[in-house]
């Protein structure tokens, strides 16, 4: 195992498709006077924080949990608030300055009093804090007597702000690889500006590392370069364009870390911004309905934008038995053949690949794709009525 560049921590080994939680919730929450000097409250910035264990850098298994709200009132700066937390006894507890994926220096020391954990009465945030709580640069950590660096951990996020994490592996390269070598990525997106921070950090790579990108593309191909990271703790800013954010935002872009010994890259994750479903399967002749014997084999990768209802499939086919003839996604159980929820168009430039981009589907549909009431067939001259097929789930 190779000492990498990266300068996160170490992770446990993570499934690849799955979009880790990071456990901040925020709102903006107005008063019935609109904020004007009509005497009513002012408007105040709201950020609603459920602190763990699974969102520190590095990561810990702690069971503790520690839950409760912030506000600052952006006219004067006035930052207050409080968590109540359970299951830990706090040693300390600060907000601190660090994008999502690094760790930063304490701006405030809060109070502790038995489980509640609070903003000192009287605190207040100057311009640049505020333009940095505004940016998501800041989090809140709960230090422990066993866990000194910090045991709990949210991130502050608010307005326009979206926090996005994600798992990067070998398996979800296209082609797949074997690597045994983990990621996280965690991007951190203004979108009303368009302005993206990304932190990342990997363990067990086979080789050092010589380069590290946002890809544009959809899981199950490849893409071009958004963005060329020169540094992975989260500190550097990119500016991305209209369309670039929609693509991200719509589930079409990916984290890819190369290495010397897997230069086309070692891992990969796709990034899943809230509403975005990713199911990655194997087609096999076996989950025919009936079976079939083939050696054929084909990999499924289905984006599901539960924001805009549509789909976006991809199969990449290997080994096929017959010339390929059509590709669909099917509603139906495991088991049972049933109708065509949309179907493939196979790609002009690579007969290997079966694909359709953002196309509408209901929501009936998405139901049944997220039951794993519906599967992936390529059908092919031999077997006409399906060579490989894969339940989505």
């Amino acid at each position: 195992m190779n000492a990498t560049q990266l300068r996160l921590p170490r992770l446990g080994k993570l499934m690849f498709v799955t979009l880790l939680p990071f456990l901040a919730i925020a709102c903006s929450s107005d008063d019935d006077d609109g904020g004007g000097g009509g005497g009513g409250d002012p408007t105040l910035d709201a950020y609603a924080l459920q602190a763990s264990g699974s969102a520190e850098i590095p990561s810990n298994s702690s069971t503790a949990t520690a839950q409760g709200s912030l506000t600052l009132n952006p006219d004067d700066g006035a930052f207050s608030g409080s968590l109540t937390s359970t299951g830990i006894n706090a040693t300390a507890a600060h907000i601190h300055e660090a994008f999502a994926g690094g760790n930063g220096d304490v701006i405030v020391t809060l109070d502790i009093a038995g489980d509640q954990i609070s903003v000192p009465d009287g605190t207040l945030l100057n311009s640049a804090q505020m333009s940095a709580l505004a940016a998501g640069r800041y989090y809140l950590n709960i230090h422990s007597a066993a866990t000194p660096a910090g045991e709990l951990r949210a991130q502050l996020i608010a307005g326009d702000i979206s926090l996005i994490t994600t798992a990067l592996s070998g398996a979800q390269e296209v082609p797949a690889n074997a690597s045994t070598g983990t990621g996280t990525g965690y991007l951190t997106l203004n979108q009303a500006s368009g302005e993206l921070f990304i932190a990342l950090s990997t363990n067990g790579l086979s080789t050092t590392v010589s380069a590290a990108h946002l890809h544009g593309e959809h899981a199950g191909r490849n893409g071009g370069v958004i963005v060329n990271m020169t540094a992975f703790d989260g500190g550097d800013s990119f500016a991305l364009s209209t369309a670039q954010r929609d693509q991200l935002l719509a589930g079409g872009t990916y984290l890819n870390v190369h290495t010397q010994g897997v230069p086309a890259g070692e891992l990969r994750g796709q990034v899943l911004p809230a509403g975005i479903d990713l199911y990655i399967n194997d087609l096999t002749g076996d989950q025919q309905v009936p079976a079939v014997t083939t050696a054929a084999t084909a990999r499924g990768a289905v984006t599901v934008n539960r924001n805009s209802n549509s789909l976006t499939a991809v199969i990449n086919t290997s080994g096929l038995a017959g010339t390929a003839q059509l590709a669909h996604v099917h509603a139906g159980a495991t088991g049972v053949n049933g109708s065509v929820i949309t179907q493939l168009t196979q790609d002009t430039g690579d007969a290997t690949i079966w694909q359709v981009v953002d196309t509408a589907i209901s929501a009936a549909d998405i139901t049944a794709i997220s039951n794993g009431g519906s599967y992936l067939n390529v059908h092919t001259s031999t077997f006409a009525a399906g060579e490989l097929r894969a339940q989505i789930q």
